[in-house]
C-alpha cells in the first residue's frame, strides 16, 4: 500500500488520472484527420513458406453503404455485403463474402483496422456457408470521442499458391 501511495505521489497521475488522459487524448484527436497509408501499392510479396501474397488496390465502393463487388484480375469477383448499414459501433453485423474463382478457395480472412486512426487490428475468420458465401460476425469498437470512423476492411483470399487481399474503406455512423 504504501508503494502504491509513493507511486501516485511521484507520477501524480495514478490509475484515474492515466485514464482521464488517454480519454482527453482520444477526443482531442477526434477520431479523425488524414488517412494513413489506405491508397496501398498494389503488388506481388512472396512470404517464407513461398505463397506469394497479391495486393490490390482501395476499392472505391464503401461496403458499409452498399453491397461492393471488387474485379480480380484473374476474372473472378468477389462480392461484399453486410447485414447492417448504416454501421455503428459496438452493434454487432455479418460480414458476407461471395466469390467466383477458378481457384478452390482454402480460407477466406477479414481484417479490420482504423483508416484514419490507429484502432489496433480486429481478424476475423470467415466460415463458409450451405449457400457457397463465407461468412463472420462482427463487432466495430467505439471511438472515445463518440465521431463516426472510417476503417480499412481487407479481404484476404488464400488460394493453394497465392493469398489475394482486395481492400475496402467503410465508414460508421455516430
Amino acid at each position: 500500500m504504501k508503494v502504491e501511495a509513493e507511486m501516485k505521489t511521484r507520477t501524480g497521475l495514478g490509475i484515474a488520472g492515466t485514464i482521464a488522459a488517454l480519454i482527453m487524448l482520444a477526443w482531442l484527436s477526434g477520431c479523425t484527420g488524414e488517412p494513413r497509408g489506405l491508397e496501398a501499392e498494389s503488388g506481388v510479396a512472396v512470404e517464407e513458406s513461398g505463397v506469394a501474397d497479391l495486393a490490390l488496390p482501395v476499392s472505391d465502393c464503401d461496403p458499409g453503404l452498399a453491397t461492393c463487388v471488387y474485379d480480380m484480375p484473374d476474372g473472378g469477383s468477389l462480392e461484399i455485403d453486410l447485414s447492417e448499414r448504416p454501421l455503428r459501433a459496438l452493434h454487432p453485423f455479418t460480414a458476407r463474402a461471395t466469390l467466383e474463382a477458378a481457384q478452390e478457395v482454402r480460407a477466406m480472412r477479414l481484417t479490420l483496422s482504423g483508416a484514419d486512426m490507429d484502432m489496433g487490428t480486429i481478424n476475423h475468420v470467415l466460415e463458409p456457408d450451405s449457400e457457397g458465401n463465407y461468412r463472420g460476425e462482427v463487432v466495430l469498437p467505439m471511438c472515445m470521442s463518440g465521431n463516426a470512423m472510417r476503417w480499412r476492411a481487407d479481404f484476404t483470399v488464400e488460394f493453394e499458391n497465392r493469398h489475394m487481399v482486395m481492400p475496402f474503406i467503410l465508414s460508421t455512423a455516430k
